[in-house]
């Protein structure tokens, strides 16, 4: 089936419109996906800042109460070196998981008993290490098997392991979720790729078919040219041929028809030669006027009718000659370049109108010419 140009022009817009639709497609996953990635990457650093956090505060704490014992079983002051320090870090870090967790509202009330777990920990063991340099070692005993510093520790520890395993868990749903844009744009971007491949493979081999159908009926074009141009040969060549008998037969013809009308013209000299030598005789006569006389008759015919009858023959001898000069001329002239010329179309009028009038007569007809010629510049 061949492709017309309309069902090519059609067929190559919806391909192309195919292919735009699916790089359109391609593009908008791209820029979704990627607006997903961004915000799943700050939520993985907002969980990775918070788990960090949560860890450094705990060791932090650790650090302190480690500090802590160790002073109070040696009275070392050595061992306080790190406590400002620590308690100074877990401080820090304490605010800062409160400020990374304020945009969740349903851990307000858990951060609130973790900070004061926290005040009183450090309360405690600040509490201790006062009385361990006072050397009131029995009071600071006392403190310590009182074990609430324990107590605040393990509820301390499990505050913070919980906002650990939120921010893992936050972590590996984040990842995961990562993993399932990246297969996404992967399936999307394959999909589409092979789409746009599709629309590229059918385009080409429609163009390459249509290109071919132009090619074969640009060829068959040329082949028709060429008959249509020997066909155009052949058929002058026979015009020549059939115009030049015609020019030939109109030569033979205008020939043959010149003769009669030769010897019609010389006898009609003749004939009105005898009517002017009987026109004279009759004037010379002195006969009878009556209409029934035979020589009143020959007299009227003579003077009236012979010499109407003479000048139609004249007209229509003179009118044939001319249309045999006129035949004769072209067939002389051969092929001739047409040209417009004027006519006077009311002296044309006339000439016909004479040449009937003796038909005219005899049937008491009557022709009136009322002619508006116009110029035509």
């Amino acid at each position: 089936m061949s492709i017309t140009g309309r069902t090519f022009v059609q067929s190559t817009i919806a391909l192309l419109a195919v292919g735009f639709l699916a790089l359109l497609s391609i593009v908008g996953m791209t820029i979704w996906l990627g607006e997903r990635a961004q915000v799943y990457f700050n939520e993985v650093i907002e969980a990775r800042d918070t788990r960090g956090s949560a860890v450094e505060l705990r060791n932090a704490v650790q650090t302190a109460e480690s500090s802590q014992r160790g002073f109070l079983v040696t009275g070392n002051e050595i061992y306080l070196s790190p406590y400002g320090t620590a308690k100074t870090m877990a401080q820090r870090q304490l605010d800062s998981l409160n400020l990374l967790l304020a945009p969740y509202k349903e851990t307000e009330i858990y951060l609130q008993r973790l900070t004061a777990i926290l005040t009183e920990k450090f309360g405690e063991m600040d509490q201790s290490i006062l009385l361990k340099r006072e050397r009131r070692d029995e009071e600071a005993l006392a403190l310590i098997r009182t074990n609430r510093g324990k107590a605040l520790m393990d509820e301390a520890n499990v505050f913070l392991s919980g906002v650990i395993r939120a921010a893992d868990d936050r972590l590996t749903a984040g990842v995961s979720e990562q993993n399932a844009n990246a297969s996404r744009l992967r399936l999307v971007s394959t999909i589409g790729g092979i789409v746009i491949l599709v629309v590229v493979g059918v385009v080409t081999i429609t163009v390459r078919r249509y290109t071919s159908e132009l090619a074969k009926a640009r060829d068959e074009v040329g082949n028709l040219n060429t008959s249509l141009e020997r066909r155009v040969k052949e058929r002058t060549a026979d015009l020549e041929r059939v115009n030049d008998e015609i020019q030939r037969f109109a030569y033979i013809v205008t020939h043959d028809l010149r003769a009669p009308l030769v010897n019609i013209m010389g006898f009609t000299s003749e004939l009105e030669g005898s009517v002017n030598s009987l026109q004279a005789l009759i004037d010379k006569s002195t006969g009878p006027s009556d209409p029934a006389d035979p020589v009143a008759k020959a007299a009227r015919m003579a003077t009236v009718d012979l010499p109407e009858a003479i000048g139609f023959i004249r007209s229509s001898t003179k009118k044939m000659d001319n249309l045999i000069n006129a035949i004769l001329k072209l067939s002389r002239e051969g092929r001739r370049k047409l040209r417009p010329e004027h006519i006077e179309l009311g002296d044309m009028i006339k000439a016909s109108v004479a040449a009937i009038q003796h038909q005219l007569s005899e049937a008491s007809g009557e022709i009136n010419l009322e002619l508006d010629v116009r110029a035509i510049n």
